[in-house]
C-alpha cells in the first residue's frame, strides 16, 4: 500500500470510475466485470466506461451499475469516441479512475482525480506517465514495474479473487462424456500463449481421460487439426467460450493450466475455490500461486507434454492424493484469494489514496 498517511473516507462517499476497452473474451475482461459487481455490492459508487460490447454492458447493467459504451477504434470515429468518453468521465467527477490495460490508460487525461492503473500483464510503462499509482495482481508484476523505473511507494499488489456463483453442475451427457470418465477441464482463450497444444499432446498418453476445452480464439482450427493427427479427437470436447465455469468445475476431476505465458491465472484460483485439483506449467502466475511444494497443485515444465501427462495420470490414479491437493488449494483460496479478502484490500486502497 502507499506509505503516506491520509484520513480514511467512508466507502460510500468515494466515486470510482473504471475504464476498459478490452476484447470480447479474456481473463482481464472477465475479472473487470467480477470486480465491478463485487465493489458495487460492497457499497462503492461507480461509473463504468467500456468499449462497445453488448454482453458485457447487459451483465453490468443488470447488476445495477452505471455503464457507458463507446466505439473506440482507429481513425476519426475512434478519435471522436475518445473525446466523448473524456467529457463523460469529467462529468462524473470521480475521486479515482481505474484504467484497465494500455488502451484504456492512454485515453484518460489528467484531472482532479487520482489515476490508478491495474496491471494484469507485463505492460510497458509509456502509457502510464502521469498516473498516481499502479495496482499489480502479482508480486512479480510489481517487481516488473519497479525495475522499469516506477516509484515503489506508488505500487501495490492486490490479486484477483476466484469466487464463482453457486450453480448446478452441467450434465456430462450434454458433452458426450461418460459418467465414469476422468474429466480434465481447461479454460481460456485459444491462443498460442495458453499452451493448449501441449495439453492435447499430453492427452495422447492419458488414455482414460476426456478433455473439456472451454474457450474460443484463433488457434481453434489448429488445435482441432492436432487432435485429429494424434488420434485423440474422440476424447476432446471443444466447448466454445463459456460463462458457466462454476458448473463446469462442479463436474471436473482436475483442472489443467498448460500456459507458456500466464501473468496470474484466474483459472487456478477459480479451481481452488471449487475444490478442484490443479496441474499447471511453470509460467509466471502459476509458479507464484502453486509454489514448489505440490501441496496445492502440481507444476511441470513449460512445453513438456510428457511431464504434463505424467502429472495428470498420477492424480487420476490416486483419488486420496487428488482430494488432498484440492483441499489444500481450497484452503489457500479461502485465506488469501476469496472475494471478501480481495475486496477488502481494494476498499482499503481506495480509502487510503
Amino acid at each position: 500500500m502507499p506509505r503516506e498517511s491520509y484520513p480514511m473516507k467512508p466507502v460510500e462517499t468515494i466515486m470510482l470510475a473504471q475504464a476498459i476497452v478490452g476484447e470480447a473474451h479474456g481473463g482481464a475482461e472477465r475479472f473487470f466485470v467480477k470486480l465491478a459487481i463485487a465493489l458495487h455490492e460492497a457499497g462503492l459508487r461507480q461509473s463504468l466506461f467500456i468499449g462497445r460490447d453488448r454482453e458485457r454492458f447487459e451483465e453490468l447493467s443488470d447488476a445495477g451499475l452505471t455503464v457507458q459504451q463507446f466505439d473506440f477504434g482507429k481513425g476519426i470515429l475512434g478519435w471522436q469516441a475518445t473525446r466523448t468518453f473524456r467529457k463523460a468521465l469529467a462529468a462524473k467527477q470521480p475521486d479515482v479512475v481505474l484504467a484497465w490495460m494500455n488502451r484504456a490508460a492512454r485515453r484518460i487525461p489528467a484531472g482532479s482525480y487520482k489515476r490508478v492503473a491495474r496491471f494484469g500483464g507485463y505492460y510497458p510503462l509509456k502509457y502510464y506517465a502521469g498516473f498516481d499509482w499502479i495496482i499489480c495482481n502479482t508480486p512479480d508484476l510489481e517487481r516488473h514495474v519497479i525495475e522499469q523505473g516506477w516509484n515503489e511507494t506508488r505500487t501495490s499488489t492486490i490479486s484477483n479473487f476466484g469466487e464463482l456463483p453457486a450453480a448446478p453442475p452441467v450434465r456430462r451427457a450434454d458433452f458426450d462424456t461418460a459418467e465414469d470418465a476422468f474429466v480434465v477441464l481447461a479454460c481460456g482463450r485459444l491462443h498460442p500463449s495458453k499452451g493448449f497444444d501441449t495439453l492435447i499432446r499430453a492427452m495422447e498418453t492419458v488414455p482414460d481421460a476426456v478433455l473439456w476445452l472451454a474457450g474460443a480464439g484463433e488457434e481453434e482450427g489448429a488445435l482441432r487439426q492436432l487432435a485429429g493427427q494424434l488420434d485423440v479427437a474422440s476424447r476432446i470436447r471443444f466447448l466454445g467460450w463459456r460463462h458457466d465455469q462454476s458448473s463446469l468445475l462442479e463436474q471436473a476431476d482436475l483442472c489443467a493450466v498448460p500456459s507458456r505465458h500466464e501473468p496470474l491465472s484466474n483459472v487456478v484460483i477459480e479451481a481452488w475455490s471449487k475444490n478442484v485439483a490443479v496441474v499447471a506449467t511453470a509460467s509466471e502466475g502459476p509458479s507464484w500461486l502453486l509454489g514448489e511444494t505440490h501441496s496445492v497443485g502440481t507444476l511441470v515444465a513449460i512445453d513438456d507434454h510428457q511431464a504434463l501427462a505424467a502429472a495428470i495420470s498420477a492424480l487420476a490414479q490416486d483419488d486420496e492424493r487428488r482430494a488432498a491437493v484440492a483441499k489444500a488449494g481450497f484452503l489457500k483460496w479461502q485465506s488469501g484469494f476469496s472475494k471478501q479478502a480481495i475486496i477488502n484490500q481494494y476498499i482499503s486502497f481506495l480509502q487510503t489514496i
